[in-house]
């Protein structure tokens, strides 16, 4: 009789520290992004697969990489990058329609816009 009593009070016990213990938050991490949309100028309406595609802007020279949808290109492989330009090979991965394109700087600094990925 003792153990049937013991029991429920333990799981209690146990289940009352695991719900005191823990905060909504608990293990999420935040970050903030700092949208710097407006340093670019120009991008093309639509670029096909494959193709060279050339970004106008300001303060472009210190890009760590370009994300065009799901694929990243690093800053390595970019064909040329100056503060005011820079162009990439449009990956033949990506898909066809309007694909998000996102500029990644130092930091927490991202610039976002979209092109339309045409067949070559």
């Amino acid at each position: 009789m003792i153990r049937k009593i013991y029991i429920p009070v333990i799981i209690a016990a146990i289940l009352s520290m695991f719900a005191l213990g823990c905060s909504e938050k608990e293990g999420l991490i935040e970050m903030s992004i700092n949208d710097v949309s407006s340093r670019i100028t120009n991008i093309p309406a639509s670029v096909p697969l494959g193709d060279t595609m050339i970004i106008s802007g300001t303060q472009l020279g210190d890009i760590e990489r370009v994300i065009f949808g799901s694929v990243a290109i690093r800053k390595s492989d970019l064909i040329t990058m100056t503060d005011t330009n820079i162009s990439l090979v449009v990956p033949v991965t990506a898909a066809l329609g309007i694909t998000e394109v996102v500029l990644v700087f130092p930091g927490a600094d991202r610039a976002f816009t979209s092109v339309t990925v045409v067949a070559p």
